[in-house]
């Protein structure tokens, strides 16, 4: 059944993810925003549209998959041509947290523009740039947004 699990207390219903994650919880969250009390964002992979134009350019044939930077399918692909997922953020109105890293292979210190655009996009976001933070909150940065976490989880419970 829908949300009916004894063990799912069905008011506090937080999404939490990461990478490409980020992007599938933004828009999950966008289409159940009545469920979702509140979505937390670590690294989202806003650019994924963008990354694979570049490797796949208008006008040429979509392949039946790629294998590099990333292993994806012709649907895969195919969808994220034509997706944008600043089409769906404004359409959820709980509180986002959207951790974002500084070093290294960082989405945030290499592309901070997404994030910028998101937090535009949002009706309620707070960026927080986690120091030291690469985009897999590797070490101490992973514990340091781990308790930022455990911290908005606190203040957003019902």
């Amino acid at each position: 059944g829908r949300l009916t699990l004894d063990v799912v207390d069905k008011d506090n219903i937080f999404l939490f993810g990461h990478s490409f994650g980020g992007e599938i919880s933004t828009v999950a969250a966008a289409q159940r925003e009545n469920d979702i009390n509140a979505l937390l964002l670590m690294e989202p992979a806003y650019l994924m549209s963008y990354m694979v134009s570049m490797f796949i350019p208008e006008g040429i044939e979509i392949p039946e998959s790629v294998s590099y930077p990333y292993y994806l399918g012709h649907d895969f692909i195919a969808e994220m041509l034509i997706f944008d997922v600043y089409d769906y953020i404004p359409e959820f109105d709980g509180n986002v947290i959207l951790f974002a890293g500084d070093r290294n292979d960082a989405l945030g210190l290499n592309y901070p523009e997404y994030f910028e655009e998101a937090e535009e996009a949002f009706p309620s976001v707070e960026v927080v740039t986690v120091e030291g933070a690469d985009h897999a909150f590797t070490g101490d940065a992973g514990y340091t947004m781990f308790d930022l976490a455990m911290e908005f989880i606190s203040a957003n419970i019902i």
